[in-house]
């Protein structure tokens, strides 16, 4: 995929790339290539200069479903649903009722409110049209996040210059039975933390906002002489360049996701892990005698050494363009 600002921009870009691929031997396939679009399909979204939407083809297809008859055509409906669940505020309460019929050995008993769940998921999903805002940039970008005992939620959004908030992403998981046993500060946190390291790509490199509605949390770049995890995730948020604000539960609007989210995200990092604060020594040969520093932590108790993550960010440029092509 390319995007340009515009046609001029786009041609002088097009040459460059076609010109490394003729020098590098690749050859492209014509049917599979278009040119000079101002929005077309990317792995079943719409992408335009303005935003990021479902296919209308695969919306087409969950409008034309009937109701599932047994646990493995419930699992595909929700598989296809779930593949558009990012537009979807809400969706994890949505799918409440289907969780019963989907455990294991459990009688497939398909009833009303399974019925009337069905439907709403549908309208849902084809009844109006659901977009997502490309991410500008140029514009302010913020990060609402709220926990509950149940799990975390929160909405990534740009905010324009009329101070409207665009939502770039719903997200959320739910907590595994250790995580549900922290304090409520230890929650709150914890929903910011893995918002915005599951979501790096937009926040790093850049200031932005947190809001949030747990008080205590907008002295998280305050801490001294502290200790525990809440001090531990104090020094992995110093990655970011923040402002932390308040703002009451009344007006919060993540609170309904942190409440309902059913997502349990296997890929997310374990929050506990703090190996990125100690330092690696990898095959470092050092005179006799060898004195580590308090804070080196070379190894694990299974032998397995601890590494940094190096991050290494690169001159990037506005790419909210309104021309775009696509080759294979």
């Amino acid at each position: 995929m390319t995007w340009s600002r515009d046609w001029a921009s786009h041609k002088i870009h097009l040459r460059l790339i076609l010109d490394r691929i003729l020098h590098s031997g690749l050859r492209l396939r014509a049917d599979k290539c278009t040119f000079a679009q101002s929005e077309f399909k990317y792995l079943g979204m719409i992408l335009s200069k303005d935003c990021i939407k479902p296919d209308p083809a695969n919306l087409a297809l969950i409008k034309d479903t009937k109701p599932p008859t047994n646990a493995k055509l419930s699992k595909s409906f929700l598989g296809l649903c779930g593949f558009y669940r990012r537009f979807i505020r809400g969706y994890s309460k949505m799918c409440q009722p289907f969780r019963n019929l989907l455990k294991k050995n459990a009688p497939f008993e398909w009833t009303e409110t399974h019925d009337a769940a069905f439907l709403k998921l549908k309208t849902a999903m084809t009844s109006a049209t659901i977009c997502l805002r490309t991410p500008n940039l140029n514009e302010p970008i913020a990060l609402i996040s709220d926990s509950s005992r149940v799990g975390c939620g929160f909405i990534i959004p740009n905010i324009d210059k009329q101070g409207v908030h665009r939502v770039i992403v719903y997200g959320g998981r739910q907590w595994n039975n250790h995580e549900s046993q922290w304090s409520v500060s230890e929650l709150e946190l914890a929903g910011i933390l893995y918002a915005l390291e599951s979501n790096s790509q937009y926040f790093i490199g850049r200031h932005f906002k947190i809001f949030t509605d747990h008080i205590s949390n907008t002295w998280v770049q305050n801490f001294k002489h502290s200790q525990g995890k809440l001090y531990r995730w104090s020094l992995r948020l110093q990655s970011y360049s923040f402002d932390i604000e308040h703002v009451s539960g009344a007006h919060m609007p993540a609170d309904f996701l942190g409440r309902s989210v059913e997502k349990v995200d296997e890929t997310a990092a374990d929050l506990d892990d703090d190996s990125a604060l100690v330092f690696a020594i990898d095959d470092v040969s050092y005179p006799e005698p060898v004195v580590t520093p308090k804070f080196m932590r070379p190894h694990e108790r299974s032998g397995r050494k601890r590494q940094n993550t190096v991050i290494t960010l690169l001159a990037c440029h506005e790419t909210v363009g309104h021309t775009g092509s696509l080759a294979h």
